[in-house]
C-alpha cells in the first residue's frame, strides 16, 4: 500500500488533479520475511492482512533530502534486520524469524493512480 504524503492526500480530498512527479535520485527499500505464509498457514492468527509478503520504503520522497536518502533506508534496512535477529515468535519459539533486504537508489516518477481507490505509486526502474 502506498501513502499520500499529506498534500497530495489534501488535493485528492480537495478534488484536484494530482500531477505526477520526477525524482532524480530516491532510495527504495523492499524486504520480505522468510517463510511468512507457511508460518502463518501453521499458526491461528486471529487476522493477518497482506498483499503479497514484501514491504517497501522510500526515502527522498515526495519531500526531497538531499544525499540523505540513501543513509536513512540502510540504518533502517540494519535496525530490522538486528531487530528480526532477536524476535521470537511466541507460539513457536524455537523458529528462527529471517528477512531478505534489497537497497537501490535512483530516478523514480510519483503519480497517483486510480480514481475510486487512488494510490500515490511509484514507477521506474529503481
Amino acid at each position: 500500500t502506498c501513502f499520500p504524503h499529506r498534500p497530495v492526500a489534501q488535493q485528492l480530498m480537495a478534488g484536484e488533479v494530482v500531477q505526477p512527479e520526477s525524482f532524480e535520485c530516491v532510495t527504495v527499500y523492499f524486504s520480505d520475511i522468510v517463510g511468512f505464509t507457511e508460518l502463518c498457514a501453521a499458526s491461528t492468527p486471529m487476522q493477518v492482512e497482506t498483499i503479497g509478503d514484501a514491504y517497501m520504503v522510500v526515502s527522498g520522497l515526495p519531500e526531497r533530502n538531499g544525499d540523505l536518502h540513501a543513509r536513512e533506508i540502510c540504518l533502517m534496512a540494519l535496525a530490522i534486520v538486528e531487530a528480526v535477529r532477536s524476535f521470537v515468535v511466541r507460539h513457536r519459539p524455537t523458529h528462527r524469524l529471517e528477512v531478505r533486504v534489497g537497497v537501490h537508489s535512483g530516478p523514480v516518477c510519483a503519480a497517483v493512480v486510480g480514481v475510486k481507490m487512488p494510490h500515490y505509486c511509484l514507477f521506474g526502474d529503481t
